[in-house]
């Protein structure tokens, strides 16, 4: 057995630092790719609906304390969770509607005064700001209201399925529509009379 030499081994010696010593490398020629902000991850992760998506967040399906929306519906409306500024009266003007909504037998809608107000309320808080519902009169019970769908305030217009599929209350917007009728609230308009269309454009500022 022989004994180890260490001036066999130059690389391990003091004097011989290695080949590649004093090499230099050039700066990198490309540019970083940009960061993406916190609001950019949140509009991007609030489209995503489907809890097998890799990229869905269960966390922004949490209704909001004192409203019935969620921090997803907040997002889809351009509203940052986290800019207070925006994200407080947003909040409060969810809560005021849902305050007005008249509850009885464990249902948001009082079957026995029907207020109007309050059915009138409840349909535009299940909607988004500045979004006007269309309806169509239906012969059950006399010519109660049926709606149909939603056009959003960008001229976007979502049917029933759609705007169900995108996260609004469509249920309880067709309890409150089928309790009252197009001539019981002013805010009502008729678009064609002969055909039954109504439609509750979103209350005046």
């Amino acid at each position: 057995m022989t004994t180890f030499d260490e001036t066999l081994h130059p690389r391990g010696q003091a004097g011989n630092a290695g080949q590649f010593a004093t090499k230099t490398n050039d700066a990198p020629s490309g540019e970083l790719a940009p960061t993406e902000t916190n609001w950019e991850r949140l509009q991007r992760e609030a489209v995503v609906v489907d809890p097998s998506d890799p990229a869905f967040n269960s966390d922004l399906d949490m209704v909001i304390p004192a409203t019935n929306k969620t921090y997803r519906d907040m997002i889809r409306m351009g509203i940052d969770p986290n800019d207070e500024d925006r994200r407080d009266p947003w909040i409060e003007q969810q809560q005021t509607a849902r305050a007005a909504i008249i509850t009885f037998d464990g249902k948001r809608i009082d079957m026995h005064e029907r207020s109007r107000l309050a059915l009138v309320l409840t349909l535009r808080a299940d909607v988004p700001p500045g979004a006007t519902i269309q309806f169509e009169e239906t012969d059950q019970g006399g010519r109660w209201l049926n709606p149909r769908g939603v056009r959003l305030v960008d001229g976007t217009y979502l049917g029933a399925a759609d705007a169900e599929e995108a996260g609004y209350d469509w249920e309880n917007i067709e309890h409150a529509a089928s309790n009252i009728r197009g001539t019981d609230h002013p805010d009502f308009v008729a678009i064609d009379p002969y055909s039954g269309y109504w439609e509750l454009p979103p209350a005046a500022e």
